[in-house]
């Protein structure tokens, strides 16, 4: 019960983490409207995305692995079952909903700002390949 809490709490800290994130950029860019951004700051907003998405990855990882998901290696299949109650399995789903969004702000904002990255792509990518799992 208590791993079963702090997976819903680090749940939990993760959505309000997107949100957080996805309002302090939308501030930024609020402040700069009118204004040409310049190399530095393209670099930068691309910097916040990455960590972010970081932070995201590994708190993601945590939840798989308490699934009993192994990521490296063999899977265990039936023999090691899913220990996570519904209330997780539902959190999972709205963790993957808020994501989604968060990565549909990331990506129009680099199209926005005319700037790739192929680093920040690849780690959607892998989340998102971590939530098909999941």
């Amino acid at each position: 019960v208590a791993k079963a809490n702090g997976s819903c709490e680090g749940m939990d800290s993760a959505i309000e983490m997107m949100e957080s994130k996805h309002s302090s950029w939308a501030e930024k860019q609020l402040s700069k409207d009118g204004m040409a951004l310049d190399d530095d700051d393209k670099k930068a907003e691309i910097t916040g995305f990455k960590e972010a998405l970081n932070e995201l990855k590994l708190a993601i990882l945590g939840f798989a692995e308490r699934s009993g998901m192994k990521m490296t290696g063999a899977r265990g299949g039936p023999a090691n079952p899913d220990p996570r109650s519904m209330i997780e399995c539902k959190l999972s789903e709205e963790v993957f909903a808020a994501f989604n969004i968060f990565c549909t702000g990331i990506t129009t904002r680099m199209k926005e700002i005319e700037t790739e990255d192929k680093m920040t792509k690849n780690l959607i990518s892998s989340i998102m390949t971590i939530f098909g799992d999941l």
